[in-house]
């Protein structure tokens, strides 16, 4: 199994996220930032456990979708980023990540 890291995630996801943003107060970035290394956390662990064995597909994706949902929650809160830009920026950056982080895994994630 191929290693990822964490920055890299974050990284890729947070460039993906700011293209659908556009332009927002440093602030707002930094809050994306943050659930962006909070959903590469949750990758990671998942990706641990996988390497154990220890996965339990349908507790994986209820894992991811819970960070899925706290970023969202996180991005609608910032006065300016609209909802579906949230939504849309979220999915931009799952989608970055995803055909590299499904390859690592043994299960489709993304």
């Amino acid at each position: 199994m191929a290693n990822i890291e964490k920055s890299h995630l974050t990284a890729r996801m947070l460039n993906a996220a700011k293209d659908v943003l556009g332009e927002v107060k440093p602030e707002s970035l930094r809050v994306a930032e943050a659930r962006m290394a909070k959903i590469a956390e949750a990758i990671l662990t998942i990706a641990g456990q996988d390497k154990h064995g220890e996965v339990i597909i349908g507790d994986a994706r209820l894992y991811l979708n819970l960070q899925k949902n706290v970023a969202r929650c996180s991005l609608y809160g910032l006065k300016d980023v609209g909802v579906l830009a949230a939504d849309a920026a979220i999915d931009a950056a799952l989608e970055a990540v995803s055909e590299e982080v499904n390859r690592v895994l043994c299960f489709e994630l993304l």
